[in-house]
């Protein structure tokens, strides 16, 4: 189970990744951004892409994390063309 911290009041975030044997965290800081809307489909899409890959359940959550936090980061430069964090960010970043 993946439990996320980003609805959590204030700038720091934790979220963690609860297996039978097993327990990852990560921690991070809050992006300050409104732009995070599909956010947690297209971490649940990157896992599963990365899970297809061959990745371990802690690697691939650990890519996708990356991969959402790189779009909201990039988020404010993508609006400007017309974009989204949620829309096809192939050109940012390799899946």
């Amino acid at each position: 189970m993946l439990v996320k911290g980003g609805h959590d009041e204030g700038d720091a975030l934790a979220d963690a990744l609860i297996e039978e044997d097993n327990l990852t965290s990560w921690q991070g800081q809050r992006i300050d951004t409104t732009s995070t809307h599909g956010t947690g489909c297209t971490l649940a899409s990157a896992i599963a892409a990365r899970l297809a890959l061959g990745d371990e359940m802690p690697a691939a959550v650990g890519f996708a994390k990356d991969y959402v936090t790189g779009a909201i980061a990039a988020a404010e430069i993508i609006s400007h063309f017309g974009a989204r964090p949620e829309a096809d960010l192939k050109a940012l970043v390799a899946l």
